[in-house]
């Protein structure tokens, strides 16, 4: 026979096993930049608010969102888990077709590399729109263009100087020859 506190004890591991969007609150920072954390929303409420902004039901319910910025949106983040790296990847590839260079309120995408990550870019509803998959995980950063570049080096805990500038992304999204290594 399992001890009462044994078996509340599994009972909350297992629970706890459960909230894949209560682990993924972890991946959210605190602040971006200056600008602190404003609003979190996670699991069902946060799959519903991507799947409507796709049209149809796309994210998975182990999704969290974060918004930073009080009167206007500064930035949001979106970070998605799925059940494998190799799921997370192919659905950032799906995307990415699917978005085009133009497609969906979304334009100039291109892809680049900050160290050895792969991140997509786009423009589109007055924001900048840094999209990747690490891990198991597909994060979405939409941000106000004149915070950017030390937005996403920040989120990356990267150095701003490996973040491509604006400019150079830009660049080879209209097909400057000269910048097609990012």
């Amino acid at each position: 026979m399992i001890l009462p506190t044994t078996f509340i004890t599994l009972l909350t591991a297992l629970l706890l096993q459960c909230d894949s969007a209560g682990e993924l609150k972890t991946f959210i920072p605190e602040r971006i930049l200056s600008v602190p954390l404003s609003q979190l929303i996670s699991g069902k409420e946060a799959a519903k608010i991507v799947s409507r902004m796709h049209g149809k039901d796309v994210a998975p319910k182990a999704t969290v969102i974060g918004v930073y910025g009080a009167e206007r949106e500064t930035a949001v983040i979106y970070i998605s888990q799925f059940p494998s790296d190799s799921k997370a990847r192919r659905y950032l590839r799906k995307m990415c077709r699917s978005m085009g260079k133009g497609s969906s309120g979304f334009g100039h995408h291109v892809d680049f590399k900050v160290d050895t990550m792969d991140v997509h870019f786009a423009v589109g509803m007055g924001q900048i729109h840094y999209f990747y998959a690490l891990e198991d995980r597909l994060y979405w950063l939409a941000v106000d263009p004149h915070i950017a570049r030390p937005a996403l080096a920040e989120v990356l805990n990267v150095q701003v100087e490996n973040v491509p500038t604006l400019q150079d992304i830009m660049r080879r999204a209209i097909g400057d020859p000269s910048e097609q290594e990012l």
